[in-house]
C-alpha cells in the first residue's frame, strides 16, 4: 500500500513539474532593427512590431562592445534620437516589453549611425565694385559666371558685373553659386 501511494504521488509530481512551463509567461520576440538613419541633427530608428508587446525600451552606447544604456520607452516601432553630438557614432538596441502578460524580449542586435559634422565652408561674398554693383567672373569659353575663388577660372579669368553677365546670357556656376 505504501508503495502505491508512493508511486501516485511520484507521478502527481511528475505530472504538475511538466505542466508548469504551460502556465509560465512566454517571453516576447526580440525585435528587429530596420535601419538607423542619420538625420541633420538627430537619428532615427526602426524597428519591425513585436506581437503583444506593449512597449519598446531604446538602449544606446558609444561603442558596439560597450554598455548600452537605456534612453528611451516608447509605444511606437521608431524613436528619434536628439541627445546626439555631431561627428559620434552611436550604437543602438531595442527591447521589448509587457505590462506582465509575457516576459520582455531580449535585446536586439546593434545597429549604428553617425550624424556628420558640417562641413559647408562659408561662401565669400561677391566683391563690389566701385558704384556697389557686384563683381563676377566669366571665362573665354564658358556660358556661366562665377566668383573670384571658383576653381572653374584657372584658364581665364575676365571681371565683370552681374549685371552685366546676366544681361549677356551668362547664368551662375553650380560649384561656386
Amino acid at each position: 500500500m505504501k508503495k502505491k501511494f508512493a508511486a501516485i504521488v511520484i507521478a502527481a509530481c511528475l505530472f504538475l513539474s511538466s505542466a508548469v512551463p504551460v502556465f509560465a509567461a512566454a517571453k516576447l520576440s526580440r525585435p528587429v532593427i530596420d535601419s538607423v538613419a542619420a538625420k541633420k541633427n538627430s537619428i532615427v530608428i526602426s524597428w519591425g512590431s513585436v506581437e503583444d508587446a506593449d512597449g519598446y525600451y531604446v538602449y544606446r552606447s558609444t561603442s558596439k562592445d560597450g554598455k548600452f544604456s537605456r534612453i528611451a520607452e516608447t509605444d511606437e516601432d521608431s524613436y528619434q534620437d536628439s541627445a546626439i553630438k555631431k561627428g559620434k557614432r552611436y550604437y543602438y538596441k531595442v527591447r521589448a516589453f509587457s505590462d506582465g502578460e509575457y516576459k520582455n524580449s531580449s535585446l536586439s542586435k546593434w545597429k549604428s549611425a553617425k550624424v556628420k559634422k558640417s562641413s559647408a565652408k562659408p561662401t565669400p561674398a561677391a566683391p563690389s565694385g566701385a558704384d556697389g554693383e557686384t563683381i563676377v567672373y566669366i571665362t573665354e569659353t564658358g556660358a556661366k559666371y562665377h566668383r573670384s575663388t571658383c576653381r572653374m577660372l584657372k584658364d581665364s579669368c575676365i571681371e565683370t558685373t552681374l549685371d552685366s553677365a546676366l544681361s549677356n546670357g551668362y547664368t551662375a556656376c553650380g560649384i561656386c553659386h
